[in-house]
């Protein structure tokens, strides 16, 4: 498949996540929802692994005669990278912008995260020292974009700097605000942290890891008796799976190798897609009326996608030392 076709499918995936994610926080508050499918998903995943690793050594030792099968959960690194990795994939950024998720649209917690792409290559300038100033451009566009849709939605100028100048605890909308900005940084942090130090890890080992990891930290969440009431719902069952299959696991997975190809810079800017596929849902799904604000930060964000693209094809190279797979 060829690459830019690849991420635009991972940004499908990964917007549509909080779509589906908002009918499953009609039945559960976010951490215990999440709790239960990072379980699953890492069971799954995990255990998806471990039958295909017995079936490919059987077959190997019919060839080699050998007896001594090595597998990865023996590596102490891997497992000190699958937990970090899923305190920050998983328990912050995805924990957050759920948390965030209860107070504001899902084309909106969409285009916050979207600004992913703007904490990493910032992250990533300083520490290789090199500066793209197309790149930097592009991201300024795709920034504004973002900008102008949530001033719209804050009431304009006037009401962003009203709501700045008397904080209020009622005011749902700018704790949601904050909630997704801070798993904003929890994603980046993650991304770098995978493309500097955790990339030589089995990728479908090291997301089974991640979420089961994840799943268990948020344990103290839960609650056993609305797990009980929400699985009798069909529209929130279809919602679990359809996270834990292909969000939790076929999406990561499309992340990591993301990352694998282009650092976690050029990578994050497939986020700046997620908006356009969200929103485009949420018109959809739940009959969400759009602004000139809207339409205009959109076009603005899928700009500034199309000067990245064009960096990229440019250069035709990792920005970055990544190793390629």
């Amino acid at each position: 498949m060829n690459k830019m076709l690849f991420g635009i499918v991972f940004s499908f995936f990964w917007s549509s996540a909080f779509i589906a994610g908002k009918y499953a926080l009609s039945y559960l508050p976010p951490l215990s929802f999440l709790s239960l499918r990072f379980l699953l998903a890492g069971i799954i995943f995990l255990g998806a692994y471990k039958l295909f690793h017995n079936i490919q050594s059987q077959a190997d030792q019919c060839k080699t005669e050998k007896t001594t099968i090595k597998t990865p959960f023996f590596n102490k690194m891997l497992w000190r990278d699958a937990m970090i990795l899923g305190l920050l994939n998983y328990t912050l950024y995805i924990g957050l912008s759920y948390s965030g998720l209860r107070y504001l649209t899902p084309e909106l917690v969409v285009l916050i995260v979207s600004t992913t792409p703007f904490v990493t290559v910032f992250a990533q300038s300083c520490i290789s020292k090199t500066w793209s100033k197309f790149l930097w451009f592009s991201i300024f566009i795709g920034f504004w974009g973002v900008a102008i849709v949530l001033v719209s939605r804050m009431g304009g100028v006037s009401g962003l700097i009203a709501q700045l100048q008397n904080p209020s605890v009622d005011n749902t909308f700018v704790i949601g605000v904050m909630w997704v900005l801070l798993s904003v940084l929890a994603s980046a942090t993650g991304a770098l942290y995978y493309q500097y130090v955790a990339y030589s890890h089995n990728a479908v080992v090291l997301t089974g890891l991640q979420n089961l990891g994840a799943g268990i930290m948020l344990l103290p969440f839960i609650s056993l008796v609305a797990w009980r009431q929400a699985l009798d719902a069909p529209i929130f069952i279809a919602s679990l799976l359809y996270q834990v299959v292909l969000v939790s696991g076929v999406a990561m997975l499309m992340w990591l190798q993301l990352i694998r190809w282009f650092g976690s810079g050029y990578a994050s800017a497939f986020h700046l897609l997620n908006p356009i596929f969200a929103t485009l849902l949420s018109v959809w799904l739940f009959d969400i009326e759009l602004s000139v604000s809207d339409i205009i930060g959109t076009l603005m964000v899928v700009f500034a996608m199309g000067l990245v693209s064009l960096d990229l094809a440019k250069t035709k190279k990792l920005p970055f030392n990544v190793k390629q797979t």
